[in-house]
């Protein structure tokens, strides 16, 4: 099949949603159909008011909301006809009588599709604002002229719309973003009018939430404004890294060097900003390091050199006889933490001291008479820390 003609530049339209044809159930593609409401630079202003079928990912579609969309013009052959493809959008869920109407029989508790219609035929563009008004008369209005509607159920409603009219922006850039109805019931639920603060400021607290994960996470904190670079982005990242290679590999740690190409892989950016962190990390207590084999002493001079291919240097026999007639705590404590080799969270950390301990003891009882006379490095790892990290 013939790829589809590009008609143009990447261009901006705003659609007025009029129905969807079709609307995908495994996923947010659809096909919409639609008025043309404002074109840019690149458009027709006679383009204006025409019809125009539109296809893309839409969350959540309300019939009558006005749609931004970015993406190109394209004729589709088998329809004879030009349609546009769009990659991203904005949305604004009120901006008509229809629109107002879907989205208060959709979002507002209590209120239906009749009683929505009820609304808007009698407050019109400004429904959203009676709503929320703070006035007696305007309830006693609504009880009046909406049939059905009693006092309680109209200060309901108020309550409703006043928190409403603070996190309308914020639904709808959550919606813009890809997240499903579900995910901002949940947000909305458990920050209610902080919800914004939250993403901008906190974003990665939300993983606490039950079904969001670093990736959700990761993806509002950006949308909300957060640096790729943000020192908490990265940090998280590398957080979430090591969890992801621990459980692929079955471990308890993890290379250093693993480690740093699969949060630059993760996060979209340069490693040196994640050896950065890491090194931050390891300052910390957030991290620890830890070595496999008591007899390796690493050769390296710092635990993040830039050389990955770099061999880990082994003690040669006659090395390990020099080494053998030191006791560890001649040793200094910088060359013990230059011979770790792996990063571990401190809880597995802990666990694998407890079990080295065993399994040497057990070891030393069988080695012979010679081989036990050799001293065994051992030194102590960081002690365990506390933190907020979703590590299993």
């Amino acid at each position: 099949m013939p790829r589809p003609e590009l008609i143009g530049p990447k261009r901006q339209i705003v659609l007025e949603l009029v129905k969807l044809p079709f609307q995908s159930n495994r996923n947010a593609f659809c096909i919409a159909k639609g008025v043309i409401r404002w074109v840019d630079e690149h458009g027709k202003a006679d383009a204006i008011g025409k019809p125009l079928t539109a296809k893309g990912d839409l969350h959540n579609p309300i019939i009558g909301a006005h749609y931004k969309l970015t993406g190109h013009t394209v004729f589709e052959k088998d329809f004879g006809e030009y349609q546009f493809h769009f990659s991203s959008y904005e949305v604004n869920q009120t901006a008509t009588t229809t629109g107002m109407q879907n989205y208060l029989a959709k979002e507002c508790p209590g209120i239906g599709e009749t009683r929505a219609r009820q609304l808007v035929e009698v407050y019109g563009e400004e429904t959203m604002t009676k709503l929320a008004a703070d006035d007696v008369y305007t309830l006693a209005e609504i009880t009046i002229k909406v049939p059905g509607i009693n006092l309680q159920e109209a200060e309901n409603i108020r309550e409703w719309a006043k928190k409403e009219s603070v996190l309308l922006p914020v639904k709808q850039r959550l919606y813009e973003a890809g997240m499903t109805q579900g995910l901002i019931k949940t947000l909305t639920v458990n920050y209610g009018t902080k919800t914004e603060e939250v993403l901008s400021k906190e974003c990665f607290t939300i993983t606490e939430l039950r079904g969001i994960g670093f990736a959700t996470a990761d993806k509002l904190a950006v949308k909300f404004g957060m640096s790729p670079t943000n020192p908490e982005r990265i940090k998280q990242g590398v957080l979430h890294a090591m969890t992801e290679v621990m459980d692929d590999q079955g471990h308890t740690c993890v290379d250093h060097h693993i480690l740093i190409n699969a949060a630059c892989k993760l996060l979209g950016i340069h490693k040196s900003h994640v050896i950065k962190m890491m090194q931050l990390m390891i300052e910390k207590d957030e991290l620890c390091t830890d070595r496999t084999d008591p007899r390796k002493v690493s050769k390296y001079s710092d635990l993040f050199i830039d050389d990955e291919e770099k061999p880990c240097q082994t003690l040669t026999p006659s090395a390990a006889s020099e080494v053998s007639s030191l006791k560890p705590s001649a040793l200094p404590e910088s060359t013990l933490a230059e011979s770790s080799l792996s990063l571990t969270s401190p809880q597995s950390a802990e666990s694998a001291t407890a079990k080295a301990t065993v399994e040497s003891s057990s070891e030393t009882s069988a080695m012979p008479a010679t081989a036990a006379a050799l001293p065994v490095l051992n030194p102590a790892l960081p002690k365990p820390f506390r933190r907020n990290a979703r590590l299993g």
